[in-house]
């Protein structure tokens, strides 16, 4: 019988706890399949339960140890037991985690559902010049990557804004991520409205690797603006358009 769980947290040093309804209730050592629904599938994956409490005046729980750090939130997904021992515990690998290892050829772990992005404005100065600029957020919802570039939708973006996309001079695409193991680069391909994602060894991406990805060394990952996206890893862009598109 499965366990429905409610929400959960995760602690500065990986400790993620599982709190949920149902039975039977796991204990130390058990092997446990997780289950979680979008936007937080990255929680997916198998574990090997820590220990466990709860469940007669609090809300029952179970931790597990996560390659994560300091998130929570409310979660719709279930959880199965389906050992009563220990068992040596794999890494989690559910689709498009976003502490993806950085393997030491700069790839990723494959995903089998397309990663996704969202524009988030940080700033648009709306005023009468030759050159008007944009900046804002790239929200990458976990997945695979496509060969060619993922859809960015910036012409969408600059249209609900009345910018003429004919106009368009340069989009500049960039991680304030710090990567230990490589740097790797973004460019905006205005022919096909994609961002395009390239190793540190200069290669495209592979087709159905992970994206986003961090450094496994680093814990702080950077937020979003807008609160009901979890905390996933961030892009920053700069668009320039040249508003005088008719002439003559």
């Amino acid at each position: 019988m499965a366990l429905t769980l409610i929400s959960f947290t995760i602690d500065g040093s990986g400790v993620l706890t599982f709190y949920y309804t149902g039975s039977p209730a796991p204990v130390s050592g058990n092997s446990i399949i997780v289950a979680v629904d979008a936007p937080n599938g990255y929680l997916s994956g198998t574990y090997t339960v820590v220990s466990a409490g709860g469940g007669i005046i609090s809300t029952a729980w179970f931790t597990v140890q996560s390659t994560y750090r300091n998130h929570e939130g409310v979660v719709t997904g279930s959880a199965q037991v389906v050992t009563s021992g220990p068992d040596p515990q794999p890494e989690p690998t559910p689709e498009g985690s976003p502490l993806d290892i950085v393997e030491d050829l700069g790839e990723t772990m494959s995903s089998s559902v397309n990663a996704s992005l969202t524009l988030v404005e940080v700033c648009f100065p709306d005023c009468t010049q030759k050159v008007i600029r944009g900046w804002g957020q790239v929200v990458v919802t976990p997945g695979g990557y496509v060969t060619g570039g993922l859809a960015m939708g910036l012409i969408l973006w600059l249209d609900g804004r009345t910018v003429d996309f004919n106009g368009f001079l340069r989009c500049d695409v960039w991680d304030e991520e710090v990567q230990l193991n490589g740097l790797y680069r973004y460019h905006y391909n205005p022919v096909t409205d994609t961002l395009q994602i390239f190793t540190p060894a200069g290669v495209e991406l592979a087709s159905g690797a992970s994206v986003p990805f961090t450094d496994p060394q680093i814990v702080n990952v950077d937020e979003s603006l807008v609160p009901f996206f979890n905390q996933p890893n961030l892009l920053m862009f700069e668009v320039s358009v040249d508003r005088t598109t008719v002439r003559g």
